[in-house]
């Protein structure tokens, strides 16, 4: 029998772990799971352990643990807490340590292990009722690749269970999967997933596990979430830009209504009747960061000019009071060295450098007045993308290049990124090109089947440099060889959606804007409504 939770589908058989059949009570102490020094008056702890039939077991190994305890972080099982039932399936512990503990039982001969809830050691002796052992269950765990496979591990909080990922198994191009063996009987065990390089960093993935024995109990924790303007407090469906500002920790959201930011549920809403923006019809958004990271200006782009924010104190730019060639903003890039460059519809584009605005059209180079996106890559070459080709401005002059000219596959260019080694990549209507200053590679529905269309909106290169392609049905990746689809099964919710724009978080949680279906995002440490 398999016991799905969060799951439909099985996962064919892994290596399993050597065994290590336990038991535990559960209850409550500090994460890292010490075994304290306190003296004073000793507790007894005592019981008997029985097997299914009712026959009294020796021999068993019993562990008396605290229910907090963590098998990687904390401190080793002292020889006290450890001892074996007689012949007559009794044991008894003495310890002068108050709190909440767990008991955890194997009998190796039988390979059967056995669970008691719920002890508090106070000043009384106490007796545990009787633990029968019973065979284990088998938990496997599917987890996002973003998981860190060289320093994390899972293990069941107050036992000695754990797994190092390095053990994880790549499922497919975006899940890894692993399988603690013999787990015991449990109603409430409580998975944790920590970093032994960061033991500030951890998430408990799930606090309600269910094993039974002889049974597979699945968990697949990519978590997922979809706001919208019905469900939450999203300001429109429509995303045009999602931006993730790393001071606050905060999501921001450019809409056809306005402007939305949430933090854990937290939303503020921007729009032109509470605010001085100039529209609700937001089309980008950028931040402008000191380098110490102590001091973050916003900007937004509408299709009524641009405007700077912090603090609630507004800054709006228009044709009228500043250098913008025309006041319907389609995106902004913020430099390396804090200049400010504003596309537009019908104006070409312009520069902020400190107080002095530069603009620049088709008379100096550009394939066209309407530009749709700006990208500065490392060396502070600037790429703009537009209906007409692409062009690139080495702080001298425009250089176009069209399919005219080049070996770009499509005029219709809708974005702009850069990977690690500063090679450009164009979102175009008939699929994607990549350009290493010297070579076009061209990537289209009919050479790269996963590309599930050929008009891609956007391209986000995460921390692993894998290109993250939103197209307008749906959301695929590509990591220098292999493409991979979000869909089927475990993509329902993006689905054949129009991706606009996609942004990461600090913890490497996918967030997407969608066209009409407002912000979708998964990860394994999405906190779900």
């Amino acid at each position: 029998m398999i016991r799905h939770r969060f799951r439909k589908t099985i996962f064919r058989t892994i290596s399993i772990a050597a065994f290590c059949a336990l038991c535990f009570i559960r209850c409550s102490i500090d994460v890292a799971g010490g075994f304290g020094s306190e003296t004073g008056t000793e507790v007894s702890i005592i019981g008997v352990i029985v097997d299914t039939s009712g026959e009294l077991v020796p021999q068993a190994v019993v562990t008396l643990l605290p229910d907090t305890y963590n098998p990687v972080t904390g401190n080793p099982v002292p020889d006290s807490f450890t001892t074996t039932t007689d012949q007559f399936g009794r044991y008894s512990f003495k310890i002068a340590v108050k709190g909440n503990y767990n008991i955890q039982v194997v009998d190796l001969s039988q390979q059967t292990n056995a669970l008691i809830s719920d002890i508090s050691i106070q000043n009384d002796t106490i007796v545990v009722p009787p633990a029968t052992l019973k065979d284990p269950g088998i938990v496997t765990i599917f987890m996002p690749d973003t998981v860190d496979t060289i320093h994390g591990y899972l293990c069941f909080i107050g036992t000695t269970l754990y797994r190092p990922l390095k053990e994880a198994v790549s499922i497919d191009d975006t899940t890894y999967a692993i399988n603690f063996a013999s787990v015991p009987m449990m109603n409430n065990g409580a998975l944790y997933y920590g970093i032994r390089s960061n033991p500030s960093f951890s998430v408990i993935f799930a606090d309600t596990i269910v094993v039974t024995p002889n049974d597979t109990t699945i968990l697949d924790f990519l978590r997922w979430v979809n706001y919208t303007r019905e469900n939450s407090d999203l300001v429109g469906n429509r995303v045009n830009d999602l931006l993730y500002n790393i001071i606050s920790q905060t999501i921001w959201a450019a809409t056809n209504n306005g402007i939305s930011s949430f933090n854990n549920s937290i939303w503020t809403t921007y729009t032109k009747d509470n605010t001085r923006l100039p529209s609700d019809i937001v089309n980008d958004l950028a931040l402008y960061l000191l380098p110490d990271l102590s001091f973050g200006t916003m900007w937004a782009a509408t299709d009524s000019g641009a405007v700077s924010f912090i603090n609630n104190n507004w800054t709006v730019f228009k044709k009228g009071n500043s250098g913008l060639p025309s006041n319907h903003i389609t995106s902004i890039t913020i430099d390396s060295s804090g200049s400010k460059w504003f596309s537009t519809k019908g104006g070409g584009l312009a520069i902020l450098r400190d107080t002095t605005w530069t603009v620049y059209d088709t008379v100096h180079g550009l394939p066209s007045n309407t530009i749709l996106q700006i990208g500065v890559d490392k060396t502070g070459i600037a790429w703009c993308v537009s209906n007409k080709g692409v062009a690139r401005f080495d702080s001298r002059r425009w250089v176009s290049f069209s399919t005219n000219n080049s070996g770009i596959f499509s005029d219709e260019v809708f974005s702009v990124a850069f990977d690690n080694n500063n090679n450009v990549w164009f979102g175009c209507r008939d699929g994607v090109s990549r350009f290493n200053g010297s070579t076009w590679t061209n990537y289209t529905a009919q050479s790269s089947s996963s590309i599930l269309t050929d008009t891609i909106f956007t391209i986000l290169f995460d921390n692993q440099d894998n290109a993250l392609i939103g197209t307008s049905r749906g959301l695929t990746r590509f990591n220098g060889e292999q493409w991979f689809d979000f869909s089927g099964e475990r993509y329902t919710l993006l689905g054949q959606k129009q991706i606009r724009t996609c942004a990461i978080d600090v913890m490497r949680n996918t967030w997407a804007g969608t066209a009409s279906h407002g912000i979708i995002g998964f990860g394994f440490a999405i906190r779900e409504e």
